[in-house]
């Protein structure tokens, strides 16, 4: 990109999962190459992971709990007032993509979004599915982490997206899967020991994995770690209490390095949709 161009990337809400995982590796991965590259986020917890040379802009706030799309609003602030006062930029948005498009537009700026989500978990209300519709014909740039999710975004709201694979850290993954753990979060040796990391959300379909072993927990010397966080907590707990499977399945809070833990599984279990 030239000297005086700008790359705004847009994410206002992090809360620590995967997604927040990609544009850490894309932002620090595009500071190699672009010179005024800008995130615009609410939560400035993971600051200290972006490259230095990311200017990270946080909209100024006072102490008490904000809901997502107030997290928006106040950013969207933000980019309304870099858009206005910038004549090269290029927006990359991965969240609240609608919203961005609409200021994008508003002033003649190009647009980038990323959905992160499969349509079908977003795509059942008529009225969103009617607006998505819309809207997404107006970015210059869709992009998918899947060829299946490419074909049902692509077939459901009539556009061309582009799949790019979620990006992997491959040396980071082996220095944290080496750090030691003094303790196991698996307690029969003689059991196969599985475990599933993911959001608990409806997407990633727990209940898929847990109706299973349910069925087979007779059959079958079993223990499952779940680690994550999300809505979903509290129906993942209810299931396993109703069904007796407290004994053999354990739920814990998302930890920033998965890996210590996961090498100490036999089987990784993923049944998001």
């Amino acid at each position: 990109m030239e000297k005086d161009k700008k790359l705004i990337l847009f994410m206002p809400s992090m809360e620590g999962g995967g997604v927040e995982k990609n544009i850490i590796l894309i932002a620090n991965f595009l500071a190699d190459s672009i010179k005024n590259i800008y995130l615009i986020t609410f939560d400035s917890k993971f600051k200290n992971k972006f490259d230095k040379r990311i200017n990270i802009i946080s909209p100024n706030k006072k102490n008490g709990k904000y809901s997502k799309y107030s997290k928006y609003f106040y950013c969207l602030i933000e980019l309304f007032k870099i858009l206005l006062n910038s004549k090269k930029v290029l927006v990359f948005a991965f969240q609240a993509n609608i919203y961005c498009i609409i200021v994008a537009k508003i002033l003649k700026k190009k647009i980038i979004i990323r959905s992160n989500s499969a349509p079908e978990g977003w795509s059942k209300n008529l009225i969103k599915n009617f607006i998505f519709k819309i809207f997404f014909r107006f970015s210059d740039c869709i992009i998918v982490n899947s060829k299946i999710f490419k074909k049902k975004i692509d077939s459901i709201f009539n556009v061309k997206s582009v799949c790019i694979y979620n990006p992997l850290n491959k040396e980071e993954i082996l220095k944290k899967c080496k750090i030691k753990i003094y303790s196991t979060i698996f307690k029969n040796k003689k059991s196969l020991k599985l475990i599933n990391v993911a959001r608990f959300t409806d997407q990633k379909n727990h209940l898929l994995l847990l109706e299973s072993l349910r069925d087979i927990k007779h059959k079958l010397n079993f223990e499952l770690v779940l680690i994550g966080y999300g809505p979903n907590k509290k129906i993942i707990n209810n299931f396993i209490k109703k069904n007796n499977l407290s004994n053999k399945i354990k739920v814990l809070s998302y930890d920033d390095n998965p890996y210590k833990y996961i090498k100490q599984s036999d089987v990784f279990i993923l049944t998001s949709n």
